[in-house]
């Protein structure tokens, strides 16, 4: 359910999930808004789901959890890549951006974890999560977490959390950004790995 209120000088997109998603109100000892909340200022909607590596279709049997806590304009909130009900399926968050990407540009994603210190970010196992680069339906690039260059952990003054930036230049034009975890065989499912923004 989105909401583009009229005044286009400052297009805030407002979100009210449905209950039955169960997004909740504290994360971590954080207090968070989870109905009727902001999209950051890039992101217009976010799309999620999985897909089978047997059958190549749709599975129920694990997905993204909480989204919209992606791209919220709250850098406490977080949306949790789910590992735990399977190997066999390849989860996808995708974020539509407000407007094209161009050479120039970077992207930036907050991440961590729950019980390991962001700081050894070799324990997240990067390498099983992509990022691919739509423009329109179209795959126009993609590159794995662990090529992303990690920012100054202190950029942001995170309060008492640990949370890692990781960041990649732009090199062509795209509206959309897919984060997947997609080599799933390897994946350390005692770590599930949070997007606190993208």
């Amino acid at each position: 359910d989105l909401t583009v209120p009229c005044d286009e000088r400052n297009p805030d997109i407002i979100v009210n999930p449905p209950a039955s998603l169960g997004y909740p109100s504290n994360q971590k000892g954080f207090t968070i808004i989870n109905n009727n909340f902001k999209l950051n200022p890039f992101i217009q909607d976010v799309t999620w789901g999985n897909y089978s590596e047997v059958l190549n279709v749709a599975s129920g049997l694990s997905s993204v959890v909480y989204p919209y806590y992606a791209v919220d304009d709250n850098y406490n909130s977080y949306a949790m890549f789910n590992s735990t009900a399977g190997v066999l399926n390849k989860q996808f968050l995708k974020a539509k951006l407000r407007r094209d990407a161009r050479p120039g540009d970077q992207v930036q994603i907050v991440l961590g974890t729950e019980g390991i210190n962001i700081l050894n970010l070799g324990l997240l196992n990067l390498v099983n999560y992509k990022v691919k680069f739509f423009k329109g339906d179209v795959e126009v690039g993609s590159i794995t977490l662990d090529r992303f260059k990690v920012l100054d952990l202190g950029l942001l003054q995170f309060e008492g959390v640990q949370k890692a930036i990781i960041s990649a230049p732009v090199s062509g034009i795209f509206d959309y950004v897919q984060l997947e975890q997609w080599n799933t065989v390897n994946v350390n499912l005692g770590n599930q790995l949070h997007v606190y923004d993208i």
